[in-house]
């Protein structure tokens, strides 16, 4: 038996190798979902996979390669699905987007189609191409199963169950091609196809109880104040300081025992929960603010900063109670980003602006104190707020810049299995080398692999990532000097 590699922090390479030495590979290498949404993030992320694959063969057809790529996706897939099958024998209940796809009677092809089109989609990726030529969609069914093309083809047409019963749309027609014939005679080829909200929210286990009847809908507020916020991102995924986290999970369980506070202890006087995130940008705050929907099932939203803010005399704060008044209703998040924006403090000032500004921060405030739900506020510049938040908020965490080893365990994060990495890539070299935020390392990354696909790579080199380091600290320097460069102009506008 040969020797193990030295172990590092989250080093999955070690442990694979030593459980291929031991003979332990099938049995043991099976970690249990823990509900619905943790699988359906896997299940995206393989099916964006093939649908990477099935783009290639359907502008590089290769006989050779597409039987290849079928087999190791198809065994992907099927491992896949064997795990949800495992993980729902353990918790004894099938998983939200099981039920629905088995209550809803659709056969096996329909189920590939939707899963596929939900893996474009995905939880909260606002992706300017979130539907699928049926070209290439019936390429990727056929890789991962034993379908013929004929039959995919049919369940894309107007007739079919999927489009007629409305689980699915046919979109924009390919450039100017015109569609041929009428009804089931178009060219699926040259449709695009998009899965439909009501299917997603259905497979996400929030619209169960019938296709027709009432399932929890976002709000969006008038004149866009606010709009919902879609995101997968749970706190495993956030990589955060102990006393942080320790902090956030006090929270948690406050707000899910608040009836014990108030009601019994008589503690709390309120039901609602007024958090400040404050650090240098790319630390996670708001990352943070979408995982705390996920963790307590609660609704978020972003409030717009143009739209909230009105010239007109007294709109402002009309804006402000319409925010908080059709938000209350105890099961929503409010996020605020870059609160110093809004909450500025208040000045002494009779000029027009200065005068609307403060009537804006005087009500949000007095609005946020009796909020029932959850108001999150998030801010580069603490130093900036109105004194008067401080009061009012039940909690303040700082997000600190990350050290060598939360570096590196964001490193791991953003690199996902999908990304084909040469072997010199040493994530503890530039976890230690360059110290970025979770922001920055994420710039990284994506610009290493862009590099990568501009020269035709498969693979991300360590070249590419050392590259779009240097390139992220430049743009770092750069952005630091223009903002220096305006914080002297406006000392030398006050002065004068």
């Amino acid at each position: 038996m040969t020797d193990l590699p030295e172990r590092s922090s989250g080093d999955r390479e070690f442990e694979r190798k030593k459980r291929e030495q031991l003979g332990l590979e099938e049995q043991t290498d099976v970690e249990l979902f823990e509900n619905n949404r943790k699988y359906l993030r896997k299940m995206s992320a393989l099916g964006r996979k093939i649908i990477r694959e099935a783009r290639y063969l359907t502008d590089y057809p290769s006989k050779e390669r597409f039987d290849q790529k079928s087999e190791e996706l198809r065994k992907e897939f099927e491992e896949l699905e064997e795990k949800r099958k495992r993980s729902e024998e353990e918790h004894g209940e099938k998983f939200e987007s099981t039920k629905f796809l088995e209550d809803e009677e659709l056969v096996e092809t329909e189920r590939l189609i939707l899963k596929l089109l939900y893996a474009q989609k995905g939880i909260g990726y606002q992706t300017v191409d979130s539907d699928l030529y049926g070209e290439v969609l019936m390429h990727a069914v056929v890789m991962i199963s034993d379908k013929e093309v004929e039959e995919v083809r049919s369940h894309l047409t107007p007739s079919s169950r999927l489009e007629s019963d409305k689980y699915i749309d046919d979109k924009l027609k390919r450039g100017k091609m015109t569609r041929s014939g009428k009804g089931d005679n178009r060219a699926v080829e040259n449709l695009k196809f998009l899965i439909e909200r009501s299917t997603v929210d259905s497979m996400l286990g929030d619209g169960l109880e019938s296709r027709d009847g009432p399932s929890r809908r976002r709000k969006r507020g008038k004149g866009n104040i606010f709009s919902p916020v879609e995101s997968d991102t749970t706190l495993s995924d956030v990589v955060l300081p102990e006393d942080v986290r320790e902090d956030l999970e006090v929270l948690l369980t406050e707000k899910k025992n608040e009836k014990i506070l108030i009601d019994e202890w008589n503690v709390l006087d309120r039901s609602g929960l007024n958090i400040l995130f404050s650090g240098p940008p790319g630390t996670g705050k708001t990352m943070t603010a979408k995982a705390l929907g996920n963790h307590l099932d609660m609704d978020l939203y972003l409030v717009s900063f143009q739209e909230l803010v009105n010239e007109w005399y007294g709109e402002t704060e009309k804006n402000v109670d319409r925010l908080f008044n059709e938000l209350e209703d105890g099961e929503s998040i409010i996020l605020l980003d870059e609160a110093d924006a809004v909450l500025r403090e208040r000045t002494g000032s009779s000029r027009g602006s200065d005068s609307t500004e403060n009537r804006m921060v005087n009500i949000f405030l007095q609005r946020m104190e009796d909020h029932s739900g959850i108001v999150v506020l998030t801010t580069n510049y603490a130093g900036g707020l109105d004194k008067g938040l401080e009061r009012r908020l039940d909690r303040k965490l700082e997000f600190p810049k990350p050290d060598a080893n939360a570096r590196e365990d964001i490193w791991r994060y953003h690199l996902s299995d999908e990304l084909p990495l040469d072997d010199d890539v040493d994530v503890v070299e530039m976890a230690e080398k360059y110290k970025f935020t979770g922001g920055e390392i994420r710039n990284v990354v994506c610009n290493a692999a862009r590099r990568a696909v501009h020269e035709e790579r498969e693979v991300v080199l360590k070249k590419d990532f050392e590259k779009a380091c240097r390139a992220e600290k430049k743009g770092e320097r750069a952005m630091n000097y223009s903002l220096q460069d305006e914080e002297d102009e406006d000392k030398v506008r006050r002065y004068r």
